[in-house]
């Protein structure tokens, strides 16, 4: 498996100190291309049948090009032959 480098954690991206440090060009767009591309990954995975048990913001990585990436996301649920794998565990504050 190949290391990610080009990313850091999305809360780096949340608050104007963090992002001005982290994302010193970052604009409402750039703002907007980082939820548009959350939500087609979310978007593609549930096409897939497939459910994030556990996701939060230590989840999800960004690059200052507003690219999206999700790691440790060993808690999914998958449906396969007819058979539902359910995800045992998550983080209660991102559950709804």
């Amino acid at each position: 498996m190949n290391r990610i480098t080009d990313v850091v954690d999305i809360h780096m991206a949340y608050g104007p100190g963090s992002r001005r440090d982290t994302f010193p060009n970052a604009d409402f767009r750039f703002l907007l291309r980082v939820a548009t591309n959350i939500a087609r990954m979310f978007a593609l995975m549930e096409s897939q049948r497939i459910v994030i048990g556990d996701v939060n913001h230590g989840s999800i990585g960004v690059s200052s090009a507003a690219t999206v990436t999700l790691f440790d996301i060993d808690s999914i649920q998958i449906e396969a032959n007819g058979k539902v794998y359910r995800c045992r565990v998550g983080v209660a504050d991102f559950r709804a």
